[in-house]
């Protein structure tokens, strides 16, 4: 299983690739004008949080996009998921 999740990281990241490099510099937009949008299971189901700048926290998807955009201030979206109490 983590395998899949490894895997779709790094398709992910090839995203954020094309965004950073392609979209975002061929528009001249900032890296500020992107939302990133996870799940956070330090939150409650369905609690939301938005950032506009900050650290990743611990998240290691937020730690991996901030290496490919090379900054941290793009805006963020954290939905909760819940610590995993079944």
């Amino acid at each position: 299983m983590s395998m899949f999740y490894q895997n779709l990281t790094l398709n992910l990241l090839a995203v954020f690739h094309v965004v950073r490099y392609q979209v975002l510099d061929y528009f001249k937009l900032p890296v500020s004008s992107v939302l990133v949008v996870v799940d956070e299971v330090a939150l409650d189901i369905g609690q939301i949080r938005l950032r506009q700048t900050g650290s990743a926290g611990g998240h290691n998807g937020l730690k991996s996009i901030e290496s490919c955009l090379k900054c941290k201030d793009y805006n963020r979206l954290r939905i909760g998921v819940g610590g995993g109490e079944c």
